[in-house]
């Protein structure tokens, strides 16, 4: 923890299939939470992927920060709502992903079944970062 002079900064290591040395900054009087590139895909390996385990991990790490505004390194600043509503697709696709690895039809099935509606653009990016994370040759 900096103490800068009546705000503190927090510094703590979440590693992450991004990166393994990336670090979260969260401003407790201000409620806001700096991701950093945490929460984005291993853009290093053979092909982008994000794994299931580690996502999980890292999303129950960060729900333990009481914020109420969160900054993506690569995205405007989010409310604790925006944030949820991402992290809830995150933790949906992780959980199915456990139960279909690498299997990107059944994975988006589920998901759609699961939602009642389409995969959406974003979120098919999403699946096939999580199906190549579940192949241990991709």
């Amino acid at each position: 923890t900096l103490d800068l002079g009546g705000v503190h900064v927090m510094l703590k290591h979440v590693g992450g299939d991004h990166s393994p040395d990336a670090v979260v900054a969260y401003i407790p009087e201000e409620k806001v939470l700096f991701l950093g590139d945490a929460l984005y895909a291993n853009l290093y390996a053979p092909s982008w992927r994000m794994t299931a385990e580690e996502t999980l991990r890292l999303l129950a790490l960060l729900d333990m920060f009481d914020a109420e505004a969160y900054v993506w390194s690569h995205g405007s600043v989010a409310s604790r709502a925006e944030y949820e509503k991402d992290r809830n697709v995150l933790r949906l696709l992780a959980t199915i992903t456990m139960d279909f690895p690498g299997n990107k039809q059944r994975i988006t099935a589920q998901y759609e079944r699961l939602t009642g509606r389409a995969v959406e653009e974003e979120e098919e990016e999403l699946i096939t970062f999580f199906v190549n994370g579940s192949r241990r040759d991709a």
